[in-house]
């Protein structure tokens, strides 16, 4: 399981950090690039780069 760069914590799904669109898995062809497609923070639910926790 991933770890979430910020708060260290589980991750749950993959979340875009510029339009918020949501997927079970990593989208390497996402429309705003594979780099935004990142792992989701299970605890605030926003994508890890975005983390509130």
């Amino acid at each position: 399981m991933h770890k979430c760069m910020k708060c260290d914590g589980p991750t749950k799904g993959y979340k875009c950090d510029v339009c918020g669109e949501e997927s079970a898995s990593h989208d390497p062809n996402h429309e705003h690039g594979s780099d935004h497609c990142m792992p989701r923070c299970q605890e605030c639910k926003e994508a890890e780069a975005d983390c509130r926790c």
